[in-house]
């Protein structure tokens, strides 16, 4: 059982490496603050199996807020109908133009945000989950570019899941890419989380299940609160 003092510390590429049956506890003055690193490898907790982490906040390298998705998506230039008249498709080409300026000026100002903020890349999280019998519990991550807690199963498929019986409870959590990933996993329950602003880099979603290619999928989890 390790317990950490208060304090706001820095954490470099690599991250804490939580080995077997430890417990990580952190007050709420333990901060962990990741440095900008060009590595993929910048998680600043990576449990192995078997581990308890409480509290405490991982704030990531993200320097600035990515700017708001514009209202429409990039637009497809159009095509006149054989029903429409001159007039009609003139409207739809100056529609057209409208929102492809919108669109332009959001994607330079996307592309700046991203020159500016990518550091390590979008496989950065905040916690990397590769083992089995992990708690996460009551943990504030935020400023993340890849995902805010990742669980990701290298193991073949048909085989014993490596990542499983996992809970995340009691923790707010927002990062860029997910806040919560799930690329491979079994028995899992996330449970009474404030998840948000998740946005930045697709697919941004509060919680994505993806499998792990063609491998290992998310079976038996429980979402709930």
């Amino acid at each position: 059982r390790i317990v950490v003092p208060p304090g706001h510390y820095p954490v470099t590429s690599g991250g804490i490496h939580v080995q077997d049956h430890m417990a990580l506890i952190m007050g709420p003055d333990v901060i962990l603050q990741m440095k900008p690193i060009k590595s993929p490898d910048c998680h600043p907790i990576q449990p192995k199996s078997h581990v308890y982490i409480e509290g405490g906040t991982i704030i990531g390298d993200v320097t600035s807020k990515p700017p708001t998705k514009p209202y429409c998506l990039k637009p497809k230039e159009p095509t006149k109908k054989d029903s429409e008249t001159d007039e009609e498709f003139q409207a739809k080409v100056a529609e057209y133009q409208t929102k492809l300026e919108v669109w332009n000026a959001y994607s330079a100002e996307y592309d700046a945000w991203k020159d500016t903020n990518k550091h390590g890349g979008d496989e950065c999280n905040g916690i990397n989950v590769w083992g089995d019998h992990v708690f996460i519990n009551g943990i504030t991550i935020k400023l993340v570019y890849g995902d805010g807690i990742m669980l990701v199963d290298y193991s073949t498929d048909g085989g014993p899941y490596t990542v499983e019986h996992i809970i995340i409870a009691n923790s707010d959590i927002s990062a860029t890419r997910n806040s919560i990933g799930m690329a491979g996993s079994n028995k899992v329950r996330i449970t009474n989380n404030h998840i948000h602003h998740t946005t930045g880099l697709s697919p941004a979603s509060g919680i994505d299940l993806e499998p792990n290619g063609n491998s290992r999928k998310n079976v038996n989890t429980i979402i709930d609160h």
